[in-house]
């Protein structure tokens, strides 16, 4: 049995970075001139990059389309997923847990949602869990993420702008450049998969000569499992359970969900970064694994 390589995580004024092994991770940015905390250089499988580079270069489309990242349009009106003038914040307030171990880090850290005028409209604990058992295998990164009204209830809107966990695929690897998108149900391409609720969907395409990609697994806990995706042709994977008005047209659907005050609601995902596509990736068994995980 092969050890699993040890984890490594160093730390500066603004950004924590994680190596497995000899190889970069990822780089976690929570400064306080970010608009909200990002994973940057997510590296999977031979040390391919696998999110879009930021910054993006000018003339990029959605260049508030940072790595990985949590936002939502419309959190009683306030937007914490653009960066357009009059944008709310993501804060980070505590780093509450920093651990290194064989093939694993964790972080672990709360947050203010404050917007425009720096009202808090929610807290949040985050936790993130980068492991993997070999160098050139799997990658993965568990996100946990517990959003708490504070001084009366709060309403997520009906927005397909949002994603408790998203991500930006390197360019080469979009759909429009030849990649492809898939989700559990077997469903293929923007076109079958945008909006469609599954318990993963996968973006997988070429970087530097080789086919990797990277899947979602959304929780069987979370609120609305299977969640909807906001999944573009353009790089753009969101797992996204409130964007009913654009995902089901015409059946009249309130995607909105309600939180009364001190009652947080948790969202849990991971994300799997792999060789090849969805099928050569064995996206489907980790998947398994994954929801075996409870009952451990």
């Amino acid at each position: 049995m092969i050890d699993p390589p040890t984890a490594v995580v160093s730390q500066d004024a603004s950004s924590i970075h994680v190596m497995l092994g000899e190889t970069p991770f990822a780089t976690y940015h929570l400064g306080p001139s970010e608009p909200r905390p990002y994973l940057s250089d997510v590296m999977g499988p031979h040390g391919r990059r696998i999110t879009r580079p930021h910054p993006a270069g000018a003339g990029a489309d959605h260049p508030h389309h940072r790595g990985v990242w949590t936002g939502h349009r419309d959190v009683d009106g306030a937007d914490f997923w653009t960066e357009f003038a009059g944008h709310g914040r993501i804060a980070h307030r505590t780093l509450d847990e920093l651990t290194e171990g064989p093939g694993e880090v964790r972080v672990s850290h709360s947050l203010d949602w404050l917007d425009a005028h720096g009202v808090l409209r929610l807290t949040e604990r985050r936790s993130l869990r980068f492991h993997g058992s070999m160098p050139d295998g799997p990658r993965l990164i568990d996100v946990s993420t517990s959003l708490t009204p504070v001084d009366g209830p709060v309403r997520l809107g009906d927005t397909k702008e949002a994603g408790m966990v998203a991500l930006r695929v390197a360019p080469s690897m979009e759909e429009n450049n030849g990649g492809r998108v898939e989700n559990s149900g077997g469903d293929v391409g923007e076109a079958h998969c945008w909006g469609r609720p599954a318990a993963w969907c996968d973006y997988s395409g070429q970087v530097d000569g080789e086919v990797v990609g990277v899947a979602v697994f959304d929780h069987p806990d979370n609120p609305r499992h299977p969640t909807p995706w906001h999944v573009r042709a353009y790089g753009l994977l969101a797992a996204n359970p409130f964007g009913h008005r654009d995902f089901f047209p015409g059946q009249d659907r309130d995607g909105s969900l309600r939180l009364g005050v001190h009652e947080p609601v948790t969202f849990r995902y991971r994300l799997l970064l792999h060789l090849g596509d969805a099928t050569a990736g064995r996206v489907a068994d980790h998947y398994a694994e994954y929801v075996a995980e409870r009952s451990r």
